[in-house]
């Protein structure tokens, strides 16, 4: 996943320290099916999302991320939750700590 300008300024800042991350993720179904996106880099399959840009919304920020990801509009019908917390912790490719 390519990162961010945001971040990468952010990182020659402070380095390798910890560094929270908020995110999206848009669960997009069709009664019982789930709609996943293949990664390029690591061929898993994912639920559709990424990071929130500063002075964006978290709406904002999912319509986003599923018109870059899919190519295609689409509504936001109700926020499920707000999650965080160490068991979200995880660590970059550049062994970097980040949490969300």
């Amino acid at each position: 996943m390519p990162v961010s300008q945001y971040v990468r300024s952010l990182r020659e800042r402070i380095g390798s320290s910890y560094l929270l991350l908020p995110g999206v993720t848009a669960v997009i179904r069709d009664d019982d099916r789930f709609l996943l996106a293949r990664q390029r880099d690591s061929g898993r399959w994912s639920l559709i999302g990424g990071g929130i840009e500063p002075g964006e919304d978290p709406p904002a920020a999912l319509l986003r991320e599923v018109r870059e990801e899919l190519g295609v509009g689409s509504d936001v019908i109700r926020i499920i939750g707000a999650y965080g917390g160490t068991t979200l912790d995880n660590v970059s490719p550049t062994a970097t700590k980040l949490g969300t």
